[in-house]
């Protein structure tokens, strides 16, 4: 299998990673970065990368992973962007979005009607651009695969791995990894604990604004 992972200025470096690190582990898998620009993308935390081939309207993949970020406002204002990944998304026999990477899809037209879920903080913007969203930590689609804020990449990717190369695989790699999650605080939805939800919505509400503003831009550039 050929899986493709999107790089572009300021993704959340774990969005890339986590997934990255375990499909590299499927032995018979390959993977690659790609770009819709040539030259070095600086991503979250400082880390530069180089992508390995420049995107074009008929670049085609197994798999094609979207990664989110504070990066996704700016990527999915030029059009030629836009334009590049829904063509790629639709020759690609499965996409997989982690965080706001399903943003892109949702402005590239791709999710109306879909069941998909999101960075909570963006749960809005999603349903404005016609998906159906779920409170999950990964929901599958049809061919479009979809998980929760940065950390969930990884439970997707090996909701994958299992899928596609068998369970004797994503637990023999989960093992390798020692992936055996502890979190230091536990709660069981985010609706359980309001002061956290108030904490979590002053951070992100500037940005959250910006998307809404994105979305007002292109709804309205569309006509509809």
């Amino acid at each position: 299998m050929k899986i493709a992972f999107l790089v572009y200025h300021d993704i959340t470096a774990l969005d890339l990673f986590g997934p990255l690190d375990i499909f590299n582990r499927v032995t018979s898998w390959k993977t690659m970065l790609v770009s819709c620009t040539s030259g070095p993308i600086k991503i979250g935390q400082g880390i530069h990368i180089e992508p390995a081939e420049i995107l074009t309207e008929n670049s085609r993949f197994d798999a094609f992973v979207i990664p989110g970020g504070f990066g996704q406002i700016d990527f999915s204002y030029n059009p030629d962007n836009l334009r590049i990944i829904r063509s790629v998304c639709l020759n690609s026999k499965f996409v997989l979005t982690v965080c706001t990477g399903s943003v892109i899809l949702g402005l590239c037209g791709l999710l109306i009607g879909k069941k998909v879920t999101t960075n909570r903080s963006a749960f809005d913007i999603l349903t404005r651009l016609g998906a159906t969203v779920i409170s999950e930590r990964t929901v599958e689609d049809g061919n479009f695969l979809t998980c929760g804020g940065v950390s969930a990449g990884i439970d997707l990717a090996f909701m994958f791995v299992r899928k596609y190369a068998g369970h004797a695989e994503a637990r023999r790699i989960q093992a390798e990894i020692e992936y055996n999650p502890q979190p230091l605080y536990v709660y069981q939805t985010l609706e359980d604990d309001i002061q956290l939800q108030e904490v979590l919505k002053r951070q992100s509400g500037k940005v959250n604004s910006i998307r809404q503003a994105q979305v007002d831009y292109f709804i309205n550039a569309s006509g509809n």
